[in-house]
């Protein structure tokens, strides 16, 4: 990555932040467009935008796939990757981790104050804690594998993830208008 690898990394939390606060405020603008699957109007539906989501964060993990070497978690390496690693390229990847992860977060948020509107703060609070829980899991495993396995790792959650949420949103869909 060159002499100034190490500025990259507040760099790339910046581009991340870009990222998730492009995506909020694209979402909250549409906000008035995303809809329930069920409905008539011409918005997104929650599954289109996790879709997007899904879609983004593939070809992010593809681009840090070929562009930085396996031992690359582990400090400075001369290592080959698949390409040149490019700066560019792995500061346009952090930009497209914090839009994906912009994707699913409005989402999620959405879905549980649709689900739970009576008493959201638990299931809240629960997901939180979840979600912590996954990233101290992931923090710890990242200092014993290398960057494809973690990736891996990484797209084998996101589809999980993502085939729970329509299997979750489907449910709410169905229960929100057998309410009507």
């Amino acid at each position: 990555m060159g002499s100034n690898s190490k500025q990259l990394v507040g760099l790339s939390g910046i581009l991340i932040g870009v990222g998730e606060i492009l995506g909020g405020l694209i979402f909250s603008i549409l906000g008035q467009k995303t809809f329930d699957n069920n409905t008539n109007s011409k918005g997104l539906s929650h599954s289109a935008v996790i879709v997007l989501g899904f879609i983004v964060n593939i070809v992010a993990y593809g681009l840090i796939f070929i562009n930085l070497p396996n031992d690359s978690p582990f400090g400075d390496t001369t290592a080959k990757s698949f390409i040149d690693p490019n700066q560019h390229l792995a500061i346009f990847c952090s930009f497209l981790l914090g839009f994906g992860d912009s994707c699913f977060n409005t989402q999620l948020y959405n879905l549980i104050g649709l689900r739970y509107s009576e008493n959201s703060a638990p299931p809240m609070a629960l997901f939180n804690f979840m979600q912590s829980i996954a990233a101290a899991v992931s923090f710890y495993y990242s200092n014993y594998f290398g960057i494809y396995v973690q990736l891996i790792l990484l797209m084998a959650s996101l589809t999980m993830a993502t085939l729970s949420f329509f299997k979750v949103d489907e449910s709410t869909d169905k229960r929100y208008y057998e309410e009507l």
